[in-house]
Order: C-alpha cells, then structure tokens, then sequence
C-alpha cells in the first residue's frame, strides 16, 4: 500500500510541474514518476500550447 506521505511526495511534484505550465502560459497539467524510495524519477508538465505540439502532454 502507498503511504499518505509518499503520495504527498508525488502530488507536490505534479502541482509544481503544472504551476511551471501555468506560468509559462500553457495549461496547469502536471506528471511525476516515483521510485520504489519516493524519490521523483521523472516530472513534466503539459507543452500543447507552449510548444503547439498538440503530443506535448504532461504524462509523455
């Protein structure tokens, strides 16, 4: 089972990545891969309108 805290972890670094895509003006969509430690691997937001890529999503 996953804890709260580990959870927690990930959700911080989601939202951080979708605040980055807010500021930049795109859309607030954010990703981030854990590791078996909690530790964030992988992390990005959504680049559709940034880049007009309309591939450039969050989870890619």
């Amino acid at each position: 089972m996953i804890s709260p805290e580990i959870i927690r972890i990930g959700l911080d670094a989601a939202i951080a990545e979708a605040e980055a895509g807010w500021d930049q003006g795109g859309i607030p969509i954010g990703s981030a891969l854990l590791d078996d430690q909690a530790r964030v691997v992988a992390s990005g937001h959504n680049m559709r309108v940034q880049s007009g890529d309309p591939t450039a999503h969050a989870e890619v």
